[in-house]
């Protein structure tokens, strides 16, 4: 599953401006079966912080300066959930919290591509030791051993990808270099690209969440690039989608890589490939793949954007209650081309969990 050829070259280095509708990619929904082991490698080992107010008793949100990852571990009860007290975020305090679901998940989504994100100066050297990682010197490397360790996770298991990692990196001569792959506990696959100081500090004010530490955060600080396979023919027919939503755009010669810049050094690249899952059958296969995501956009009238999006919009019967409680300022959408379903949770600016300074 080498994709090396068909990441968009034009956004290879994920554009550092932008005139895109879209400002931001916040946040990337994935299941995990257990709550402290997706603690101890999102907080402990990729140093992102917890959001007091989105951490429940069924999920666990973590903060990479204005970015997220959302990790539900089970399906809630309809009463709700209890926030965590703000005065312990540790391992031990989230892990406290009583479990009070209708069911619990118990398997990791996957996702269907590749992960990349941004980390500050010195970071690196702060995640690299250990058997699920592997030091490549160029980021075009890492993205080559990145696709390989995700073709080895879907023809097996964990294992598989984390063998495939670890012949990767014995194959290395030299030690050090600017970009890992590494595995999280459940299989997921993440680049982790350094970035430069200026870099660090543009994304530093961009905004931030409830929770980030007020001193800079020293590891992940952003998603850089969310790249996901489609079935062919998805990468040219989901442009119209962006298009409609104002957003940059960019088409490979070959018509089969999508780039669309969804915020400052921010891209999300859809990739054709017949391996590709079948997204149209997101809603029943959920507990095996990651099939959701989280933008915002300029627009400050959410009807305008729900005219936007057409016929893609979507009635989630997941969240009924959230999106009767966010409909001022959210829509969501899902059949973004007709062989590509992925949920897009798009919110305006006037939200009032917006993490951007606006």
């Amino acid at each position: 599953m080498s994709r090396a050829g068909g990441v968009g070259k034009a956004m290879r280095r994920s554009a550092p401006t932008t005139t895109s509708s879209i400002r931001l990619l916040e946040h990337v929904n994935l299941n995990v079966p257990d709550r402290r082991k997706a603690y101890e490698f999102y907080v402990n080992r990729l140093g992102g912080a917890v959001h007091p107010n989105g951490t429940l008793q069924s999920q666990l949100h973590v903060n990479f300066g204005v970015c997220q990852f959302h990790l539900p571990f089970a399906k809630p009860v309809d009463s709700g959930a209890c926030a965590v007290p703000a005065t312990d975020l540790s391992v031990e305090g989230v892990d406290a919290v009583p479990v009070v679901v209708d069911e619990f998940y118990g398997a990791a989504q996957l996702w269907d591509g590749i992960i990349e994100l941004w980390v500050a100066q010195g970071g690196l050297s702060k995640i690299e030791e250990g058997e699920d990682v592997c030091v490549c010197a160029s980021e075009d490397e890492a993205r080559r051993v990145a696709w390989r360790a995700l073709e080895a996770r879907k023809r097996g298991d964990v294992e598989k990808a984390r063998a495939c990692l670890s012949d990767e990196a014995r194959e290395k001569t030299s030690l050090g270099g600017e970009s890992l792959v590494i595995l999280c506990p459940f299989g997921n696959v993440f680049v982790l690209r350094s970035a430069s100081e200026h870099v660090a500090e543009e994304l530093r004010e961009l905004g931030t969440h409830p929770g980030n530490p007020d001193t800079p955060q020293s590891r992940v600080i952003g998603i850089a690039h969310v790249h996901i396979i489609a079935k062919p023919g998805s990468a040219k027919e989901a442009r119209a989608f962006y298009d409609a939503l104002g957003a940059t755009t960019t088409l490979s010669s070959e018509d089969r890589s999508l780039d669309v810049v969804t915020g400052k050094y921010q891209v999300f690249s859809i990739h054709d490939d017949e391996r590709a899952v079948d997204h149209d059958a997101c809603e029943t296969n959920a507990r095996a793949w990651a099939y959701h995501v989280c933008m915002y956009v300029n627009d400050e009238d959410i009807d305008a954007v729900r005219a936007k999006i057409g016929s893609a919009y979507h009635n989630s019967v997941r969240f009924k209650v959230l999106d009767s409680l966010c409909a001022p300022f959210q829509v969501r959408a899902r059949a973004i081309a007709p062989r590509f379903y992925l949920e897009h949770e798009i919110r305006t600016l006037q939200a009032p969990m917006c993490p951007l300074n606006v």
